[in-house]
């Protein structure tokens, strides 16, 4: 079934950003996302609330990405689900979802914008939620400007698991392309796998994801 979502960014000192996306099936959170960074001493706050149903099963969650720049190329990022409920029947569970942290660092602004992420996922959630071991990942984004107002952005990573029974290394990729009208809509379509690995470790998973955001000021 498929998954929506309801966003919100505010920037500080002023912006906010409204979007609403379908993922389908059901998967991870929006993957792709713009080589810039937020600048110096700027603090931008995108939450949103998700919803998915797959038979009796009911999920929400309020995924979370704090962004806040210390320097014009580079940031500190904080990033959950935070608030998790599932619901299937009668059983009911609520709680708190892992915290991720990182840095990005934009290494060009030209064509291809070049970006570097580096984040490591804690092991802080409630235990219907947490993941076991610590969690690092290296991602890179590449995005192009093209024509009449359309960009292209693509972003591989790796991340790597510690767990009791070994580590694992899984990969992952997501294509995107959106498409401006005007200064203010924008629309887009993104290609994302989110596992790939051997058929040994789940195989590879992946789902669609598409939506628009309006900037409101």
């Amino acid at each position: 079934m498929p998954k929506y979502t309801c966003l919100a960014t505010m920037r500080i000192p002023r912006a906010l950003l409204l979007g609403f996306f379908l993922s389908t099936p059901a998967g991870a959170q929006i993957m792709v996302e713009p080589s810039s960074t937020v600048g110096t001493r700027a603090l931008q706050i995108e939450t949103s609330l998700t919803h998915s149903r797959k038979e009796t099963l009911r999920s929400w969650s309020t995924p979370t990405l704090v962004r806040l720049g210390i320097g014009e190329a580079l940031e500190l990022r904080a990033e959950s689900d935070l608030w998790v409920r599932e619901a299937s029947g009668a059983n009911t569970h609520t709680g708190v979802a892992d915290l991720s942290v990182g840095l990005k660092w934009t290494a060009t602004v030209g064509q291809p914008g070049l970006s570097l992420l580096l984040h490591t996922n804690l092991p802080t959630g409630s235990h219907q939620w947490q993941r076991e071991g610590v969690h690092p990942s290296l991602r890179g984004i590449l995005e192009w400007n093209l024509a009449a107002g359309a960009h292209l952005g693509i972003m591989p990573g790796v991340e790597r698991s510690g767990m009791v029974d070994g580590v694992e290394t899984t990969g992952f990729l997501g294509l995107a392309l959106g498409k401006g009208w005007g200064k203010r809509f924008r629309t887009f379509l993104e290609l994302e796998l989110y596992h790939i690995a051997g058929s040994g470790t789940g195989g590879n998973t992946g789902n669609w994801n598409a939506g628009g955001t309006y900037l409101l000021g």
